[in-house]
């Protein structure tokens, strides 16, 4: 699976076995638990050394491939 997030378009992160979402610290986290992305105010952050410069919208995205289900959809 993948996790799509938006910037000034939307990046795709992954693929995944599994994402978990942790609702209550905000976090995503893939199947080892390695942090994926946290919440940060209204967006995301994802430190992976090449995004975390990158401000991410609220809005998030999960999809089985490597197709954005929702190409012309913004934030």
């Amino acid at each position: 699976m993948y996790l799509w997030l938006c910037c000034e378009g939307w990046v795709r992160f992954g693929p995944f076995a599994w994402l978990y979402l942790n609702s209550a610290s905000g976090e995503i986290r893939d199947q080892e638990l390695n942090l994926v992305a946290s919440r940060q105010g209204e967006g995301w952050v994802v430190a992976d050394g090449k995004h975390d410069e990158y401000p991410f919208g609220g809005a998030f995205i999960i999809s089985r491939t490597k197709k954005h289900p929702h190409p012309d959809h913004g934030m």
